[in-house]
Formats: structure tokens, sequence, C-alpha cells
């Protein structure tokens, strides 16, 4: 008999097999570990046919175990779905799924919902394994378009044997040279931008611009002092306010103290005239000569012999005249101040300005839902608003993708709703979103992240000048949320900046955050205490309605029939109503209250098959459309009680209602772009006060 000598590693494999035979407990499929793949993503081809694009993800084997034909889980999240997940009669989705089954692979959504952008590649029969050193290409064909590196799919993470998942780095690979891959369509002709591109448009000759227009925003009137100027001297430099003005002032301190040497004293008791900066206040003070005493508005005087006056019609016109004397400081005290050799002295230009705001809203949003900032960080943002004059900072805090504010009575909302991890049925968490969950910390289920951003940027530390491949590979903030004491101090912080704090809570839709976290509750109630279980309970467990939104969820929406949905939004407003009452400082505006995107596939889609809107008299028989109504009604009223002013998107106006109800007054924030000619809002807006901001509005755009 001829005998065969085994290499080490074989005869290890094959007395492994026989332990498989004769013990189940050792079944398992061995598989390359995670680190020892590498994943590449690349766009294709844009040109397939409309909203949807052809990419391929290529996997490369770098381990001794081969990836086999079975039990193994390939999870990421897109904001660019994979075809495969459209509903099953959808032309895209049909030729999406055949092309997976042809590569012997599955491509869906990876939660038991079944909802948002999670999802899974996984081998069915016939895949073939994919030995050490090899790689395999598969074509994938996504929804809409991919123009940009970050919209590619993020957060990879592969479970073998149903353990827990280990994350895998991926790359993104996209030509610039290639039109295919760089253009939305066939009828995409903007260039792509290049190197040699930019450097070409910015080339022009740098013109000189009166210090009218040097200050952003621009002044509404300034003039020079022929050409004289003031040596502003950080060692005899002071302050001089009134009582009234002593948060302005030791503002004005800390801002200049932070760029030179100096103490910058308060109300000196023997200043020196030429580097005084006196801070007074106006009322009648008319920066336009109309007549009219202009709200916010300031005059800045600099004068080589008597220093600085900044005259403000109110506090903040005094607030925006010391954002004006910073911006004329010269970029050099700027650039010192960060090193250990900060300058003594700012020369600056003699001049007398004259401003006020042409806006009387000027404002930023910024989601924290999706990706979470730190309190530090909103305080950093805070004071670049300022410095620019903006006087309106909205937060969206409660969205699909998280809930991040804290509120008396509802733990549940962070307990469970300001987490994202690998949790397919959600009972500890939400699931994954946008690719990101506790970013590189523990606790979230998937093991073997990047220790760090350098890591997770391939070794090299970002500098966020352009895409960096960590924002593919766990970057980002999916847990986290504000205290009541954090948003207190937010609201102080920019109270004192003269700026007002302006909150989002997204309802109906966009909701599914507060949903998922009020069920957690029903759960951890249901066997105690039934009333309590539903008390702030969003959801109908018996609705059928079957709908999917603009961000790929098929259930997000609160609703309209049950007291639970109004308990939860009136306990939510009114404990955000006593955090505004607990600083004085801070003034309560308005409230945006959402109201967008509700899905749009077919008339009487959202709560068509709820019972519990047949069985509640106020609710039975209503369309959609009329529901909506009846739910905004109340959501109004509750804002409204509270003392907020109500704020909305546009689609409370456009196509969400039936048109015939008077809303009351609303502050809009609508997102209409068009290529040009009419855009015509629903006959409601006769019946609704609208104050209405476009933020993407193409200037050829006209509202009727």
């Amino acid at each position: 008999m001829n005998q065969i000598k085994l290499p080490l590693k074989v005869l290890a494999v094959a007395l492994m097999s026989q332990l498989v035979i004769s013990n189940p407990a050792y079944s398992e499929t061995f598989h390359p570990k995670a680190n020892e793949l590498e994943l590449l993503w690349k766009v294709v081809d844009h040109d397939i046919g409309e909203n949807i694009f052809l990419g391929s993800l290529t996997i490369t084997n770098n381990g001794t175990e081969t990836l086999s034909d079975k039990d193994w889980s390939l999870y990421f999240s897109s904001v660019r779905p994979p075809a495969s997940v459209l509903p099953s009669d959808n032309i895209d989705g049909i030729n999406a799924r055949k092309q997976m089954l042809d590569q012997n692979v599955l491509l869906k959504n990876a939660d038991d919902a079944a909802s948002g952008d999670y999802f899974v590649l996984e081998p069915v029969a016939g895949f073939k394994p994919i030995l050490p050193g090899e790689s395999r290409e598969i074509m994938i064909t996504a929804q809409y378009w991919q123009m940009l590196k970050n919209d590619s799919p993020s957060g990879f993470h592969i479970a073998y044997n149903g353990q827990a998942p280990h994350a895998i780095s991926v790359d993104v690979m996209m030509d610039p040279s290639d039109p295919k891959q760089t253009r939305q369509s066939i009828n995409d002709n903007m260039p792509v931008q290049t190197a040699q591109l930019r450097f070409t448009e910015n080339n022009a000759e740098k013109s000189q611009v009166s210090v009218q227009h040097q200050v952003v925003p621009q002044l509404q009137a300034a003039e020079l002092k022929d050409g004289a100027f003031l040596t502003l001297l950080g060692w005899t430099a002071s302050i001089k306010a009134p009582e009234s003005l002593h948060n302005e002032a030791l503002y004005l301190q800390s801002s200049l103290k932070d760029l030179m040497k100096g103490d910058f004293p308060i109300n000196a008791t023997e200043p020196n005239m030429a580097g005084v900066i006196n801070l007074t206040i106006n009322p009648l003070l008319d920066t336009d000569a109309d007549g009219v005493a202009d709200k916010e508005g300031y005059r800045l005087d600099i004068d080589p012999f008597n220093g600085i006056t900044i005259e403000g019609k109110d506090a903040s016109g005094v607030f925006y005249g010391i954002q004006t004397l910073r911006q004329l400081i010269p970029n050099d005290v700027y650039q010192s101040s960060v090193s250990a050799n900060k300058m003594q002295h700012a020369v600056l230009p003699a001049m007398t300005a004259l401003d006020a705001p042409r806006f009387e809203y000027r404002g930023m949003m910024l989601d924290v839902a999706r990706n979470f900032q730190s309190k530090e960080t909103i305080f950093k943002l805070i004071d670049l608003l300022a410095y620019y004059k903006i006087n309106k900072f909205e937060m969206n805090v409660a969205n699909d993708e998280g809930w991040r504010l804290e509120i008396p009575g509802l733990p549940e909302l962070t307990e469970f709703g300001a987490k994202r991890g690998y949790d397919l049925s959600e009972t500890k968490m939400l699931h994954t979103f946008m690719g990101s969950s506790n970013e590189f910390n523990t606790g979230d289920g998937i093991e073997g992240k990047p220790k760090n951003i350098i890591e997770a940027n391939n070794g090299v530390k970002p500098d966020f000048q352009g895409f960096e491949i960590a924002q593919q590979n766990f970057l980002g903030k999916g847990w986290g949320y504000y205290t009541t004491e954090d948003f207190k101090d937010i609201l102080k912080y920019a109270a004192d900046r003269h700026i007002d704090v302006i909150l989002e809570y997204d309802f109906p839709a966009h909701a599914r955050a507060a949903i998922k976290a009020m069920e957690y509750r029903y759960n951890k109630y249901k066997e105690t205490d039934l009333v309590e279980a539903n008390r702030y309970r969003l959801i109908d467990p018996l609705d059928k309605s079957e709908y999917y939104t603009p961000q790929f969820y098929t259930d997000n929406i609160v609703n309209p029939s049950l007291d639970g949905t109004y308990a939860f939004l009136e306990k939510v407003i009114s404990e955000t109503k006593a955090m505004y009452d607990a600083v004085p400082s801070a003034e309560i505006t308005r409230l945006h209250g959402g109201g967008d995107e509700l899905p749009h596939l077919g008339p009487n889609e959202w709560w068509a098959k709820s019972p519990a809107i047949q069985q509640n008299p106020e609710t039975a028989g209503k369309t959609d459309a009329e529901l909506f109504d009846y739910f905004f009604m109340r959501w109004v009223s509750i804002i409204n009680q509270n003392g907020f002013k109500m704020a909305s998107w546009g689609d409370v106006l456009t196509h969400n209602g039936t048109g015939n109800v008077d809303y009351g007054e609303l502050y809009l924030y609508s997102g209409i772009t068009c290529g040009g000619g009419v855009m015509n809002i629903k006959p409601m807006s006769l019946l609704t006060k609208v104050m209405m901001w476009c933020y993407r509005m193409r200037p050829t755009c006209t509202l009727i």
C-alpha cells in the first residue's frame, strides 16, 4: 500500500474533520479572521438606468483559511441602498435580486424589521469559496447615484456561524476621468473637479476690496479715515461698559485675551484713552438714516486718539459690533495666537462703520440625531456662529437614527434611543445606521473595530480637507445624548452670544428612535403594569399598513389615534420648556415640529390598516390626509400651549394634509428645489400665516 505523507496543516484539518463528524458541538465552518479580509468598493456605471447605478464590492482573502460557501454574513450601511431590497413588484428590484442570485449571494435588509440603511450580504447554494490569496468581485446595483466617496457603503462587519461580528476595513475607488463613474446621469454635464481645474478657477488675480466688503456679512456702510490707524496695545488697552453690557464686556475681554498678550481690564480706574474700547447703548440708533431705529444695529468708530467706540441700538447690536472689531484684527494676530508667542498689539484701520442685520432670522441647523456631537463641539460651533452674527441655532435632537436629549420621566429615550449597534432585533439599542455605532468604543456588539481615528484611516492622520477613508470605517458617534444640565449649559452659552436655540422634534414621521424606545419601555412594564406600559406607546401593534420612506424606513410614523402619542408629545414638550425656564437668559421662541417626508407611494398607506384608527371615533373613517391634519392640529396646540411658536418643514403645506385646515401661525422651513418656473403651494397657505425660509431654492424659482 502506498503511503502518503500529509503536511502537518492538512493532517490537522483531517483530524478536525473527524472531530466534526464525531461531535456536533464542533460542527463550525472555519474562515479567515476579519482583519485578514480586505474590501474595496468601486462605482462602475451610472448609465444603466434611471435612479440606479452599478457598483462592485471586491472581497480579498489574505488569510490562511478559505472564506467558505456558507455560515458568514457581511453587514454594512449604505445611504445608497442596494436595489435588491426594493419592493417585490419593482422592476429594478426584480433585476437586482436576479443579479445577486446569478452570483450565488443574497443582499437584503439586515435587521428583523427590514427598515433603514442596514444590509447584509450572504452566500447561497452554489457560491464558490474564496481561497487564500484570491479576490472576488461582486457586482451590485444600487439606488440613486453616488457622486461622492462618502456616499459609499460603510461600517462593514462580518459574523461567522452566528457569532458576534468583527469589523472589516473598506477602501473606496472612483476614477475622476471616467464619466460613467462621475456623472449622475447621461444628462449630467458638470465638469468633475480636479486639482488643475480648481487651480485654474482660483488663479485669478486677487482684487483689492473696500473695508465694507472685508467683513462678513458685508457692512451696511463703512468709511476709512484717510489712511490713519490705531495700534491697540495689549498692555494698555481696557474696556469701558455699563452694567447692562457686563456680559458683552466679559465676552470682548475673553476674546482679546485669547488673541493677544494683555489683561484688558473692565472699567479701569485710570485708562489710556487711545486704548479704551467703549461699549454703549443708544436706543435711537438709526444706521440707515430712514428715521427708524434699527434693531440689532450698531456704530463702530476706531479713532487713533480716542480709542474704539461700539454703540449699539441694543445689547445685540453691541455684540455684533464686537464681532466686526474681531474680524478687523489682522490675520497675523490670529496666527500667532495659537503659538507660544502671542502678539502684544494689533493694528486697526481708523474708520467708522454703520451696520444692522438685513434679515431678522439668520440661522444654521445641526443634525445631532444622526451624528452626535459633544457639548464641547457645540460650544465651538456656537462661537463660530457668533463670529458671523448668526442669531438662530437649530438642533435636530430627535430623528429616526437617534434621540439625543434627556427627558425626565422617559429614561428609555436615551437608555435605548441614544445607542446604535449590532442588535438585529433591537431589544437593547437601535440597529446600526449610516455606518456608525459607538465609534471606536466597545458596547455596541461589534468587535475588532479600529482603536482610533488614525487606525480607521489606514494609519494616516486625517486632516479632513477632503474625503478620508475613516469616514467609512466607523468614524462617527452613533451613541450619545445631552443631559438636562448639558442642554441648559448649551442654552446659556448660546444666549450669552445672542443666539436662540431652536430644537427639532420631528413628528409624525422620522420618529423611529422614539417609537422603538417606547416599545422598549412597553416591554419593560407589560408584565407588571399594562397601563404604564401603554401610557406613552406610539404605535398600534396590529397595524398592517405598509410604506417605504425616502430614508428606507417601514416603521417610523407614530399613530394619530392613540392617547399615548399625545401624552408622549406633551411630556416631551413640557419637560423641554422646563429646561428653557431654568435658564433666565434663554428665550423661548419657536420649536420645530417636523411634519416632513411621509412617503407617497399611493393613497391611504400610512395608517389605513390600523385597527386603532377605526376604533377611535375621532379618527375612524378618515383618509391619510385627514388623519395628518388631525394629528398636526393637536401637535401645533401642544407646542403653542407650552409657549413655543410652531416651525415645520414645507411638506406640511405642499402635500401631507388636505389643504383645507388652518394650522395657525407656522414658521416654515422649505427645501424646495426647482430648475425654474413657478412652485405652487396649496391653498392652505392662504389660511395659514407662513414665515418661509427656502434653504435650497434656485434663483429661477418663484413661490405663489
